[in-house]
């Protein structure tokens, strides 16, 4: 839990703060993990949790909405689909 928090400020801190599904919705001053997207699930690719390719920071509605279907937001997908294939591919 620690190492994701540091993990988690890591990339709060070299962000701008919006969701990036497009969107561009403001998300605060603080990085709640929620805001937390891994494209390539962390339970299935565990080896990719901490990451920074792999992580998307989405807002609370953007994340739910791709955590039912990757369909709902076409940024999200094909930023998986590149992560697929950086991390993957290799």
């Amino acid at each position: 839990w620690e190492e994701d928090k540091a993990f988690y400020a890591e990339i709060w801190a070299a962000s701008p703060h919006i969701c990036q599904c497009g969107c561009n919705t403001k998300l605060g001053r603080e990085p709640l993990t929620l805001y937390f997207h891994h494209l390539l699930p962390k339970a299935k690719y565990p080896q990719f949790r901490h990451t920074t390719e792999n992580i998307m920071i989405l807002a609370q509605d953007c994340h739910a909405a791709v955590e039912s279907c990757i369909d709902n937001r076409p940024v999200v997908r094909k930023r998986r689909d590149e992560a697929i294939k950086l991390l993957l591919n290799k």
